[in-house]
């Protein structure tokens, strides 16, 4: 049951049993930080002052918004196996929506000690003509609401803390579902929030406000390796004034086993590049994902290796 691989009170998401006996949890809710395809590579220098903001302004967003695309994919894969939702989530009768909260957390030890928390809330409304049905597997279309939360902060509330954030992301989608198998997923939100952090050896008080975008492309269920693409278009604030925005797209093409692309400042020579593995492109059946879940609710890193 992956013990102790979570923090007291979290939940494991929806699970299938394996040959072996043992759980592997398809969907882990919480990892608090990190890059889910890939890591940031080819980070540029910090931008000189007045030439925009250096990679590390923006770092917190991009990270939630990393994030929720490993969240979205590995939802669709869960819905794509046919499992049956399991007691974390509850349905609400009244107008047909299941929901879950889930929440996970961190330790960083050092002067002050700090806690990296992710809490992903989200509601799914299956619908069959039109009409909310319970059950998924009857259901031709989803309707998703999804709220990724990731925050840094002290251990002791009057400890002062130099690089502490709070994002949240937000994101909405409908597709179609065929016996729980996802059409083509497209999915829209935004993201704000906060962060300190040292800019050019100054501390500083950031602002975000912006948007997301995520497109998978499956077709008659989910595939490894199917086309993807995630984009961002994040606004950073300092003293209530906009001082860089940062944009880009980071996909892959169907069957290309590596993802690719850069958030790119507007206004100086920052980039936040992505060069993520993602094979080698096995059918999604030959890949055991217990191991590599159970080490990502330990690390609060979401794997490289995604479904």
């Amino acid at each position: 049951m992956l013990a102790g691989r979570h923090s007291p009170g979290s939940t494991p998401w929806i699970g299938r049993p394996t040959p072996s006996g043992t759980t592997a949890w398809v969907l882990p809710l919480l990892l608090a930080l990190g890059s889910c395809s890939g890591h940031p590579a080819n980070l540029a220098a910090p931008a000189a002052a007045g030439r925009g903001l250096p990679v590390e302004a923006v770092a917190p967003a991009i990270g939630v918004l990393d994030f929720s695309r490993f969240v979205v994919q590995t939802i669709a894969s869960v819905l794509d196996e046919g499992q049956p939702l399991d007691r974390a989530w509850t349905y609400d009768p009244a107008n047909g929506d299941w929901l879950r909260i889930d929440r996970g957390t961190s330790t960083g030890f050092g002067e002050p000690e700090t806690r990296t928390e992710t809490t992903v809330s989200l509601r799914a409304r299956f619908l069959r003509g039109g009409a909310a049905v319970p059950d998924y597997l009857a259901a031709d279309r989803v309707r998703l609401e999804l709220e990724v939360r990731q925050r840094r902060f002290a251990a002791d509330p009057n400890a002062a803390l130099r690089d502490g954030y709070d994002v949240t992301l937000r994101y909405e989608s409908e597709f179609a579902l065929d016996a729980g198998h996802p059409d083509a997923i497209h999915a829209t939100g935004t993201v704000s929030g906060w962060a300190d952090l040292l800019i050019v050896g100054r501390a500083a008080h950031v602002d975000y406000a912006g948007g997301g975008e995520i497109r998978l492309e499956y077709a008659n269920g989910v595939t490894r390796c199917a086309a993807e693409s995630w984009s961002a278009d994040v606004a950073i604030s300092v003293g209530g004034v906009v001082r860089d925005r940062y944009r880009g797209t980071i996909g892959a093409a169907a069957g290309e086993e590596s993802t690719s692309g850069a958030l790119e400042s507007e206004r100086g020579p920052g980039r936040y590049a992505f060069g993520g593995h993602r094979g080698p492109c096995l059918d999604p059946a030959d890949v055991s994902w217990d191991e590599t879940v159970g080490a990502a609710l330990v690390s609060g890193v979401a794997p490289d290796r995604q479904r």
